[in-house]
């Protein structure tokens, strides 16, 4: 399912959840449910003597010149990028160890034929067995796709049109128009219907790259991909028919806003009757599609953005019916690339991933498998996961971390001197009403039906697209239950934690709860500079751009002062400069403003989780381990989190849109604005990192 724009943005913000999806596994497989809980199998840290890998340093550097070489320099020259990755880091070597277990636990369901029909192992299983099944795959070649394609080619009048996007809404595949259920701005107790356009209906990504002349040649590339994808799929005149993709394309990207002209707040609160769509937004068949879609009787459908909607309706009704059956048959093709025959999944695979230099090989078929289970079994495979191979010791510990955290943060929050009274206050009691759901959830909810057919693996996968379209129109039907975890959505296994300020939580999913962002057995310090740095980071979500436009309620209200307001953005303007001075590449620069969010959120969670650090130690001198003091420990820990290898096109990739958080190598310089790094290592002027005194940045 498609999610608002705000809180998407929210459930995906923290740690690189698209590196370790991406990310084929490389180690042999864990052992399967009697594995011991991390601290069982060992009696030190996971790595050193007190949970830092002390191999990766490069001591011919000076901490104040480059942080990020100092902790992790000899790693990165010493690692090779594999030809299936666009990256190597701490988060994609923890996600194999999760791939490992994963596809431990699909293959054993695979191999158990005598699982019930309609069990989590009977899906689980069939479902893996479809998909890994190359021969029978090659076999059926092109066949499974006819039945959608015949129902495209069908598409002869507007009502016809309307019809097939309504079914499809709710689908989490790439239609121009989509539909979701979101929480009421207002009243976030409840769920509501929004619609929009799709967030992947435009295959090259941006606006930009439809419309400049430097995206030219992948304009071009795109066509003849597209007519290749056409061909393979026994279709006639591809060649047109690819042109016509494009030209549709490039006017879907015309209606998008610009980023800066997306309404918010109030503006983005259009609660439009259906009734009344056919009137504001004409051009479209808006009876039969919200008929179709399930929301003809709801008395009011969210719409943030009408501009785009009003300019999608026009064309609709004015755009030859044939340029959209052309970009739907396209569309159905690239969302059913990972279970068709090999010769369409390596065309996908070459135009969206090789050609711009991210990888060179394709995954082997099993890992694909693991990763379309983790995002579209989420429900099953995640009650599965947690039961087997999460310690419950972690996730213990982890909610005390939080709640150390929120302490810190609260006495932050109550010395801040840019904050007034009154919004300080709000922000405190926002601050307490925020909830950390860790690692699972602890009481699992029945799973609605799956049917899962072992060698069908076409419609296997549209089932349960058409499954995740029905839970997304319950939800309508539904009050949000704000102290549980999204079992559809939110699998336990990804390495990462992430806010929602609609409720407002903090999820700290169960992947990240393992070495080296969280181990314990070791140091308190390596926990608090990783794990900790990371929880602390998305509380401060929710007191961003985005996040403070939602109160303690999780409903969607202004309640910065004025001149709060504009200080804070004085000051992640300031920040904002900063990072623009950071090269990737030569010649190749971070886009400050771009990554604010994200860099906002670093710089914030550095400062409150050393702050908690030290509440950790209760007033106790933290020891000398190997030479380092508490201090350098915490920081070195941090570096440590973001240490990683990238492909230069994947780090270019990065900078141009194809990410808000900073490239990773960038991440550790954000201790140059804290005052005790300079003291734990003894940082001076003249070393490239310093910075003085007054150019130190503190917001939160």
């Amino acid at each position: 399912m498609s999610a608002s724009p705000i809180v998407k943005r929210f459930w995906v913000s923290a740690a690189l959840l698209l590196l370790v999806a991406a990310a084929p596994a490389c180690r042999q497989a864990s052992s399967p449910a009697a594995s011991p809980s991390p601290s069982e199998a060992r009696k030190g840290p996971a790595l050193g003597t007190w949970g830092f890998d002390t191999t990766a340093k490069d001591r011919t550097v000076k901490p104040g010149d480059d942080f990020d070489r100092y902790a992790n320099g000899a790693w990165q020259a010493r690692t090779t990028i594999p030809d299936d990755r666009h990256s190597v880091s701490m988060f994609t070597q923890v996600g194999d160890e999760v791939q490992e277990q994963l596809r431990t636990i699909l293959e054993e369901a695979a191999a158990d034929r005598s699982a019930p029909p309609g069990s989590r192992r009977q899906v689980l299983g069939d479902w893996y067995a479809s998909f890994v099944d190359e021969p029978g795959l090659e076999a059926k070649g092109v066949a499974p796709l006819q039945a959608e394609l015949d129902r495209i080619a069908a598409i002869r009048t507007p009502r016809d049109l309307a019809q097939y996007l309504g079914a499809r809404a709710f689908f989490p595949r790439a239609v121009p128009l989509g539909a979701w259920a979101t929480p009421d701005p207002k009243d976030s107790r409840r769920a509501i219907a929004e619609l929009g356009l799709s967030d992947g209906s435009l295959s090259l990504g941006d606006r930009d790259a439809y419309r400049t002349a430097a995206a030219a040649p992948r304009r071009q590339q795109f066509v003849a991909h597209v007519e290749r994808m056409l061909a393979l799929a026994g279709q006639a005149d591809a060649a047109a028919r690819a042109s016509r993709v494009l030209a549709f394309e490039t006017k879907l990207a015309a209606m998008r806003l610009p980023a800066a002209e997306r309404p918010q707040g109030d503006a983005a609160h259009n609660l439009v009757p259906p009734r009344e769509f056919a009137g504001r937004f004409p051009g479209m068949d808006w009876d039969t599609y919200l008929a179709g879609a399930g929301l003809a009787g709801r008395p009011g459908i969210l719409v943030r953005e009408t501009k785009p909607l009003t300019t999608f309706a026009r064309h609709v009704a004015g755009e030859p019916l044939d340029a959209v059956r052309d970009y739907l048959a396209y569309q159905y093709l690239k969302a059913a690339a990972d279970v068709l025959p090999r010769a369409l999944r390596e065309e996908h695979f070459d135009f969206y991933t090789k050609s711009l230099g991210l990888q060179a090989t394709i995954a082997p078929r099993r890992e694909l498998a693991v990763d379309t289970a983790k995002d579209g079994l989420v429900r099953f495979l995640g009650e599965e996961y947690a039961t087997r191979f999460v310690s419950p010791e972690a996730k213990s510990a982890t909610a005390a971390m939080v709640d150390e955290i929120r302490k810190a943060f609260d006495a932050r929050l109550a010395r801040s001197p840019w904050l007034s009274d009154t919004t300080r206050a709000e922000a405190r009691r926002k601050l307490a009403a925020t909830r950390g759901l860790i690692g699972y959830p602890d009481e699992w909810p029945a799973a609605a039906p799956l049917q899962i057919v072992r060698g069908e693996a076409l419609s296997n996968l549209e089932r349960m697209r058409e499954r995740s379209a029905r839970i997304g129109q319950a939800k309508l039907d539904a009050p949000i239950d704000r102290q549980a975890w999204d079992v559809e959505w939110a699998g336990p296994y990804y390495v990462t934690a992430t806010a929602d300020p609609t409720k407002p939580i903090i999820l700290v999913y169960a992947g990240i709860l393992q070495p080296p962002f969280f181990d314990p057995n070791a140091d308190s310090a390596a926990n608090y500079g990783g794990l900790g740095v990371v929880l602390a980071h998305e509380f401060t979500h929710l007191f961003d751009k985005a996040g403070s436009h939602y109160d303690a309620d999780g409903n969607e209200r202004d309640w910065f002062a004025p001149k709060d307001a504009a200080a804070f953005k004085a000051m992640s303007d300031r920040l904002a400069a900063q990072v623009s001075t950071y090269e990737v590449l030569p010649g190749v620069s971070i886009d400050g403003q771009y990554t604010i969010t994200e860099t906002l959120a670093d710089l914030g969670g550095l400062h409150i989780a050393f702050d908690a650090y030290h509440r950790s130690l209760g007033g106790t001198p933290a020891p000398v381990i190997d030479g380092l003091t508490g201090d350098q420990r915490f920081f070195l820990a941090f570096a440590q989190n973001w240490r990683a290898k990238l492909r230069d096109a994947r780090a270019k990739q990065m900078t141009q849109g194809g990410d808000w958080h900073p490239v990773l190598p960038i991440r550790p310089r954000m201790v140059r604005n804290l005052d005790p790094w300079y003291e734990a290592f003894a940082v001076k002027p003249g070393e490239k990192l310093y910075l003085p005194p007054a150019g130190r940045l503190t917001i939160w």
